[in-house]
């Protein structure tokens, strides 16, 4: 039961939207989830901006995981990846990610 609570916070963060699609649980896809088949060929594209694509996913898919892994508690996310928790915050607002959390929790 944990597994799927984990799957379940994890592409709530990761998707950004209010509803989530199949493709947000990432249960085994055949193309990686930073895969669009509307995405032009990476020759296409200069290699800054692929550059700057592949690490804003990156980010967004290590913080999240981190962020599920400690149920959406951003202190604790932040200590278990040594990043300060301010930072994460400002991360996170960039990145456009949520944590994914019940009503009930303090905040943190």
């Amino acid at each position: 039961m944990r597994e799927l609570k984990n799957v379940l916070q994890r592409a709530a963060i990761l998707s950004g939207r209010p509803e989530l699609e199949a493709a947000d649980l990432d249960l085994g896809e055949a193309l990686p989830r930073t895969t669009s088949m509307d995405a032009p060929p990476l020759d296409v594209v200069p290699f800054a901006e692929a550059k700057r694509q592949a690490s804003e996913a990156f980010e967004r898919r290590y913080l999240g995981l981190a962020l599920a892994r400690q149920d959406g508690n951003v202190k604790r996310a932040a200590e278990s990846i040594g990043m300060v928790r301010q930072s994460l915050q400002q991360k996170m607002r960039e990145l456009g990610l949520r944590r994914a959390k019940d009503d009930t929790e303090p905040d943190d």
